[in-house]
């Protein structure tokens, strides 16, 4: 997950950072869309230790796009 992180930083890319959704398809080959609290509690931990910065959730809305995750800077 940091590498897929790290590859969108090298890029010039982490100011806008990486869709949650996006992200899981790259670290996981089947992910599905009920893997998104996996994913959410692999990332909120990641940014707990400082290594990485998960935007704010939005509140529910199919509207909304979704929160991105990248590095710290």
């Amino acid at each position: 997950m940091l590498a897929r992180l790290r590859e969108q930083y090298v890029r010039g890319r982490n100011e806008t950072g990486l869709p949650l959704t996006e992200l899981g398809t790259q670290v996981r080959a089947d992910f599905a869309e009920d893997d998104v609290p996996w994913l959410r509690g692999v990332v909120d931990g990641l940014a707990k230790d400082g290594l990485a910065v998960a935007e704010e959730r939005p509140p529910y809305d199919a509207g909304e796009p979704e929160a991105p995750v990248k590095l710290p800077t």
